[in-house]
């Protein structure tokens, strides 16, 4: 991994998804090398939006250049960010860099925002068993106004004085 990553090409790439391997239910967004949990089983919502600090008692700043050399399929500083949160959750490469002990079963703290600690044990699941994850919804600015498509699954939101839209495909629409 870490060779077909120092290619350089973004298209090159040994890419674990394409094989079984085992993740932790939950979802995570990195900002300003902070990761976020988004999303997770319902048993945990209380979790949601907290930083996640460690896994397996190991700090997440240790975790993350561990990672960054066998991330697949990065082209540029945002893929990098979304290949890391998708990484973070795949227990085969958490055991094949030592951060976890088996495959089966992690810890993973969090830190709320007054800076307590949550700590909460995790079963990997095989990548074909998708559970039902509670997501953190995003929130739109009150200056992206949405407006109508008339397409199920398609929602569109325009900032005409900023000239940018912004799409979210939640499923593809039916066009016939």
């Amino acid at each position: 991994m870490r060779l077909f990553q120092k290619i350089g090409d973004g298209h090159t790439q040994f890419a674990y998804w394409g094989n079984p391997h085992h993740r932790f239910p939950m979802e995570f967004y990195m900002d300003a090398g902070k990761i976020y949990l988004t999303a997770i089983t319902d048993q945990h919502t209380k979790l949601l939006g907290m930083e996640l600090i460690a896994i397996n008692q190991t700090p997440i700043n240790k975790i993350i250049p561990s990672l960054e050399p066998v991330l697949q399929a990065v082209e540029n500083p945002y893929s990098q960010q979304q290949r890391m949160v998708e990484t973070l959750g795949v227990s085969e490469m958490l055991y094949w860099l030592g951060i976890i002990d088996n495959t089966e079963e992690a810890e993973f703290y969090f830190a709320d925002t007054q800076g307590k600690t949550h700590k909460i044990q995790l079963k990997a699941l095989d990548s074909d068993n998708k559970p039902r994850l509670i997501k953190i919804e995003p929130k739109l600015a009150a200056d992206f106004p949405q407006y109508d498509t008339n397409l199920d699954g398609l929602e569109l939101f325009v900032n005409k004085q900023q000239q940018t839209a912004l799409i979210r495909l939640n499923s593809y629409p039916h066009l016939s």
